[in-house]
């Protein structure tokens, strides 16, 4: 009898000995989350939690005192499964209003009705597009910027006709400019209607003998993001060859599908191909804007 009861004794005790454990871990959580949501923790996960929330709520509140249709958050990267901060606002953002992602060190993007821009801190220089928005600031350098659905005033020089593309991609204006390593070029372009395949831009720099210089490749803004009247401004630093070329340099633009890597041509009004790329220039040593 003993025997059992002294097993017994010692079965609750391990029992006992399981909650507490469990208590400790479920307090320890509790703490921890609280702490997370309330303070950054540098190397760990960053930003608090709590400062995210309140920027999300300022963004519902601003979207719907302006009648905006969408947010469109521009930061380092647009990627919700990649990038932080897009990973980040797909949750506090979900079912509450629609929104986008914009990849700043890249592209700016203006629809064509009332949206409103999320711009985070560092999001990248071709946020210098949205400059004529006035602003609102929110916490940790966060701004707010309501947008008209109108399209910038842009120093931009204007294409020519032929301009469209197949895949309703229609080129606008370009502007370039030599930095120390690299040679920014910037393209305007519209959506106007949306093609069926995924696509990318190439800016190839050549002379007049066709003598390549340097290239560069990139989606611009994400085919599954472009709406219809999406009008977008996209930077392609380009790595110049360190040759002189013997006269002026000239940019072919021209979009490919991805992965298949089959050039869309250039199409007149009747949908006819005409060409495989749009040749501008000569490149005359403007500024980029600032």
């Amino acid at each position: 009898m003993q025997g059992t009861r002294f097993r017994r004794i010692l079965s609750g005790l391990a029992w006992l000995t399981v909650g507490v454990l469990v208590a400790s871990q479920v307090v320890g959580l509790s703490l921890m989350g609280a702490f997370v949501a309330r303070h950054d923790t540098i190397g760990g996960f960053g930003r608090p939690l709590s400062r995210y929330l309140q920027i999300s709520d300022a963004v519902l509140r601003h979207a719907q005192e302006n009648g905006a249709a969408e947010v469109l958050v521009v930061g380092e990267g647009s990627s919700p499964t990649v990038d932080e901060l897009p990973a980040v606002f797909d949750v506090l953002l979900r079912n509450r209003l629609p929104y986008r992602f914009v990849d700043g060190r890249v592209s700016a993007v203006f629809p064509m009705y009332k949206s409103l821009l999320l711009v985070a801190p560092g999001a990248g220089q071709a946020t210098r597009w949205y400059s004529s928005w006035p602003a609102v600031e929110l916490l940790d350098g966060f701004q707010l910027r309501a947008g008209d659905g109108s399209w910038p005033k842009s120093p931009l020089t204007p294409i020519p006709t032929p301009r469209l593309l197949q895949n309703g991609v229609e080129l606008q204006g370009y502007n370039w400019s030599p930095g120390a390593a690299s040679l920014y070029f910037w393209l305007q372009w519209q959506v106007l209607w949306q093609g069926e395949s995924d696509t990318h831009f190439y800016v190839h720099l050549v002379d007049t003998a066709g003598a390549q210089f340097g290239q560069r490749d990139g989606a611009g803004f994400a085919t599954a993001s472009r709406q219809v009247g999406d009008r977008v401004i996209t930077l392609f630093d380009i790595t110049a060859d360190d040759r002189e070329p013997r006269d002026a340099l000239w940019a072919r633009v021209g979009m490919y599908s991805y992965p298949s890597l089959v050039g869309v041509p250039v199409i007149d009004a009747a949908g006819n191909p005409l060409a495989a790329y749009v040749s501008l220039g000569p490149l005359h040593r403007q500024s980029s804007p600032e």
